[in-house]
């Protein structure tokens, strides 16, 4: 019921971010302050994954995989992806792009989810590969 969650409309992405502190009032309240953010406002997009390094055997945080989203008046924001994305991220990409949305991948994400490979696979892959080195 806490998570961050975004929505992908015909005209915009909704989005619900409740922060940090205490959530009880913003899932009580009556206005939960969506935010809209129309493509036509959006100057760039960016599809980031990051690596997470584990420092011991018990240590188990995941990867992050974000969208990260630059307004024409320098608003950003970062939302979360699902590494489970290959089912709609290319359609996704491809929708914004025809929007008019620039989408900055230079990790070339989209040619690993095209290909079916795992994002995790790949990225910690290369991540062990330069650790041995």
């Amino acid at each position: 019921m806490t998570k961050d969650y975004w929505i992908i409309e015909q005209d915009g992405l909704t989005i619900q971010q409740y922060g940090r502190g205490f959530i009880l009032p913003k899932l009580l309240a009556k206005d939960q302050h969506l935010q809209h953010i129309c493509y036509a406002d959006l100057a760039q997009v960016t599809l980031n994954y990051q690596v997470y390094y584990h420092i011991s055997a018990f240590d188990f945080g995941p990867d992050s995989f974000k969208l990260g989203l630059t307004a024409k008046d320098g608003r950003q924001w970062t939302l979360d992806f699902s590494t489970r994305v290959k089912d709609f991220l290319p359609q996704f990409v491809n929708y914004l792009e025809r929007q008019g949305v620039p989408v900055n991948d230079d990790q070339q994400i989209m040619a690993v989810v095209l290909r079916g490979e795992s994002l995790y696979d790949h990225f910690n892959e290369s991540s062990n590969t330069t650790k041995a080195n």
